[in-house]
């Protein structure tokens, strides 16, 4: 039996809207560990998924370094991308992280901040 596995990783880009970024630093609410975990437990709910893994990394990253990795086994490969991609969808919809931006001319921004 062949399966089809696939990944994600969101690693930090070098911009941001036309400003060049020199890395960001990610502050998690005490519940994202559950709300990552509750959004696994629903998409590997799904008939015909195998597998799946979810990390989200906080504290401060470089630019290339992974933020966010996924990674589906599945009967398939059409349900391994909907998988794929509704663990990012959701992730950046429900994850209670905030991010701040430390651009290459010395300013810093925060984002997701309601």
């Amino acid at each position: 039996m062949i399966l089809s596995f696939l990944t994600f990783d969101g690693r930090v880009r070098d911009h941001d809207a036309g400003r060049g970024v020199e890395g960001i630093s990610y502050s998690a609410h005490p519940s994202a560990g559950e709300v990552v975990a509750r959004i696994a437990a629903e998409v590997a709910a799904r008939p015909g998924l195998r597998a799946l893994a979810v990390v989200h990394r906080y504290g401060e990253l470089g630019v290339g370094q992974t933020a966010l990795a996924v990674a589906v086994s599945a009967d398939h490969r059409g349900p391994a991308f909907e998988a794929v991609r509704d663990i990012v969808e959701e992730i950046k919809r429900r994850l209670p992280v905030w991010k701040r931006q430390f651009f290459d001319d010395g300013s810093a921004e925060w984002s997701n901040i309601a």
